[in-house]
C-alpha cells in the first residue's frame, strides 16, 4: 500500500508489481519515469486519486494478465501513450483525465475492460483498440475530444461498445 508518495525521476520503471503481487495506490504521484507503473504476470494495481505525469515512454503498461483499476486519476503527458494493455491485461478505468500523448489509451491482443466516466483528449489517438475477436471492451459515459487525428481507431477483428460517449473537435 502506498498512500501520499511522490516518485519521480526513475531510470526505467516507478513502480513495478510483478508475479501476483497487488499494489494499492492513493495519492500517489509518480512522473519523468521511462514507465511509471508496469504490471505483469498476473500483478494487480488498484488506486484512486493518482498522478501519473510526463512519463518518457508510457504512464502505465500493463500485461501478461494483469488487471488495473484506477479512479480519479489522472496520466497525462507520456510521449507514447498514457495507458497500454497486451497480452490479455484487464482495465477498468473510472472518472479519469487521460491527455497530451500520443494515444491516450490503447488495448492490444486479448486486453479487454471498461473505461466509464473519463475524459480523453488532446492526444493524436485518443482510444486505439487493436484487440483479437472475443476481447470485450467498453466505453461509457465518456468524452473523447480534442484528438488531432482520431478519436476511436478500432482495428479489424475488435467490436467495442461505446455508449453514451461525446466525441467531437478530432480530426
Amino acid at each position: 500500500t502506498m498512500q501520499g508518495t511522490l516518485l519521480e525521476r526513475g531510470e526505467s520503471d516507478g513502480i513495478l508489481v510483478e508475479n501476483e503481487a497487488c499494489a494499492q495506490l492513493t495519492h500517489v504521484i509518480v512522473r519523468e519515469c521511462d514507465t511509471a507503473l508496469h504490471l505483469k504476470g498476473d500483478a494487480r494495481i488498484e488506486g484512486d486519486e493518482n498522478e501519473i505525469l510526463d512519463n518518457r515512454v508510457t504512464g502505465v503498461l500493463s500485461e501478461d494478465n494483469s488487471y488495473l483499476a484506477l479512479e480519479q486519476t489522472t496520466l497525462s503527458g507520456s510521449r507514447v501513450s498514457n495507458i497500454s494493455l497486451t497480452h490479455n491485461a484487464c482495465i477498468e478505468l473510472r472518472g479519469a483525465l487521460v491527455h497530451d500523448s500520443k494515444t491516450g489509451i490503447e488495448l492490444d491482443g486479448l486486453s479487454h475492460g471498461t473505461i466509464q466516466g473519463s475524459h480523453i483528449h488532446s492526444c493524436s489517438v485518443g482510444i486505439h483498440i487493436r484487440t483479437e475477436a472475443g476481447a470485450q471492451t467498453n466505453v461509457l459515459e465518456s468524452s473523447i475530444g480534442y484528438c488531432k487525428r482520431l478519436g476511436v481507431l478500432c482495428g479489424r477483428t475488435c467490436a467495442p461498445t461505446l455508449s453514451s460517449c461525446d466525441i467531437r473537435h478530432c480530426e
